[in-house]
């Protein structure tokens, strides 16, 4: 039998700077699976992605070099 994936309802994707600030907030478009960021606009440096679920919060640094 054939296990079926685990699909976990995105709420909203956020991407703080170093200083704590929000750079951007990213809200999910109705009946759509992907969400797409574009840093193109946010200068280089570290970040905090966190992405908020119907089951909690996961957050990564990353960085834009």
């Amino acid at each position: 039998m054939a296990k079926q994936p685990l699909l976990i309802k995105i709420q909203s994707v956020s991407i703080i700077d170093i200083s704590g600030k929000a750079a951007k907030t990213v809200l999910p478009q109705d009946k759509k699976d992907k969400i797409s960021i574009n840093f193109s606009e946010l200068p280089t440096g570290s970040y905090i992605l966190i992405i908020n679920t119907e089951k909690g919060k996961f957050s990564k640094k990353i960085i834009k070099e």
